[in-house]
């Protein structure tokens, strides 16, 4: 009996250790296939930053306090002030990580965060080979603030693995995880962990993003995977690295992940329109507490409760009202307020959807044809000269604007500045980004100068560039 019980026990340490070294090569493999599709970046930012400078007495009644709290500051402002000291300045590069999406014509596509781009004045990327692309081969291509993705275009001969998308609707807490990124600068680097929650949303990020949704994960995640991929067993990306919640400035085993049905989305819609347009159904809502869906008469917390609808929207038209419970878009259940906003956002204006309410204890069905988002601006980006002309783009209720114009680019020379608003280039009126990626498109190889018309304090100007 004590021989067959050994012989259990063994076989079951020997199954146990056999499980064990399968996963371990299988987690290397997935590592060494997903290195060759993900790329490091370093951002030297528009804008400097000043170190705070602190003065704080060792000893005495002031001890431990900030200068600003004991009479010494007042004295240092002075001293300062009258002797014009100057602080220094710095522009000290930020770090990111990107992955290759799609296969371009002359390189690649490559996802990254917004935030580790939105304020770039120049980027550099690190291929897996160690090669460096600078600005020149670098563009930027659109980015999503509210969601925080954006998409980069780097020319390039490399041969680089274009990373396949699993599906974030299948994700379970527990599911193995690799996160990719750059921490800290130091190079690429492989956490392993797990999923530890889904569906995260209400996470205090300054700056956003707007639309949360996130996959909570223990791999560690410090500052420089932002951008990264999150990828499972099988080598599939199931999300990008947004954002770690930490006391410290480093890993403290709850970073976070936008789903990659998000980033698709977004990223497709970069890449062929240069900015995202959102379906809009026009209510305000919150999420429900047991006691308010007991009070509602709901048997169960499951909704999300329409606290005003806004008149002359698509749900005043279809007939929803204050106090309503959303319980399901398109016959999916909706789990919070962040997770239907991000559906409604991912339908294109003017579609008609189902939506699901509670109201006086029934089920109702409503069909509501969605508008466009009121407010949305798509920004047409770019890290180097040759790409937009070295102008950065916003367009806004059908007109496009200049925000900002690097120096001594085509955009430069040809005079144009931030706030003109393109109304033509060449033969192509301008009402949309798209229009302005034709007129780039067509123009690109003119000999000729191209004439560019803008408005500028409410007159037009004709100027010429030269590409």
């Amino acid at each position: 009996m004590r021989h067959k019980a050994f012989s259990i026990v063994l076989m079951l340490g020997l199954a146990t250790a056999l499980w064990g070294l399968a996963a371990e090569e299988q987690t290397i493999r997935v590592a060494e296939k997903v290195q060759k599709g993900v790329v490091t970046l370093e951002v030297k930012p528009k804008k400097a930053w000043k170190p705070e400078i602190r003065i704080s007495p060792k000893k005495g009644p002031w001890e431990g306090k900030e200068y600003e709290e004991f009479p010494w500051g007042e004295w240092f402002r002075e001293f300062q002030k009258k002797f014009r000291i100057e602080i220094p300045e710095f522009r000290g590069p930020m770090y990111g990580t990107g992955f290759v999406f799609q296969k371009a014509e002359d390189g690649y596509y490559i996802v990254t965060a917004a935030h580790v781009v939105s304020d770039a004045k120049e980027i550099q990327v690190t291929l897996p080979d160690g090669t460096v692309l600078d600005e020149e081969q670098v563009d930027v291509v659109g980015i999503d603030r509210p969601t925080d993705v954006a998409v980069l275009k780097i020319q390039t001969d490399a041969d680089l693995a274009v990373l396949p998308l699993g599906d974030s609707e299948d994700l379970r807490v527990g599911q193995w995880v690799l996160a990719v990124g750059t921490p800290f600068g130091y190079g690429q680097s492989i956490s392993l962990g797990i999923i530890s929650a889904l569906h995260r949303s209400g996470v205090q990020i300054p700056g956003g993003p707007e639309y949360q949704d996130f996959i909570q994960t223990d791999a560690a995640v410090n500052p420089g995977n932002s951008g990264g991929p999150l990828v499972n067993l099988k080598g599939e990306v199931i999300g990008m690295v947004t954002a770690m919640s930490s006391r410290s400035g480093s890993s403290s085993g709850v970073g976070f992940a936008i789903p990659v049905n998000t980033v698709r989305w977004v990223a497709k819609s970069l890449i062929q329109e240069g900015k995202v347009v959102r379906g809009y159904l026009g209510v305000y809502i919150q999420d429900l507490t047991p006691d308010l869906a007991e009070g509602l008469g709901l048997k169960e917390v499951r909704g999300v409760l329409v606290t005003e609808v806004i008149a002359g929207t698509p749900a005043d038209e279809a007939g929803i009202e204050d106090g309503d419970v959303i319980l399901e878009v398109e016959g999916k259940p909706v789990r919070n307020t962040g997770d239907l906003r991000l559906r409604i956002a991912q339908f294109p204006p003017g579609k008609t959807i189902k939506i699901t309410i509670f109201r006086d204890g029934k089920k109702r069905s409503l069909n509501v044809t969605l508008g466009e988002r009121p407010g949305e601006e798509g920004v047409l980006a770019s890290a180097r000269h040759a790409r937009n002309w070295g102008m950065t783009l916003r367009e806004e209720d059908g007109k496009v604007y200049v925000e900002d114009v690097a120096s001594d680019s085509p955009a430069d020379e040809a005079g144009i500045e931030a706030g003109d608003e393109i109304l033509k280039i060449g033969t192509i009126r301008v009402h949309s980004l798209g229009d302005v990626r034709k007129a780039i498109e067509q123009y690109q190889d003119s000999k000729r100068p191209v004439l560019i018309v803008i408005r500028r304090y409410e007159r037009k100007r004709f100027l010429t560039l030269r590409p």
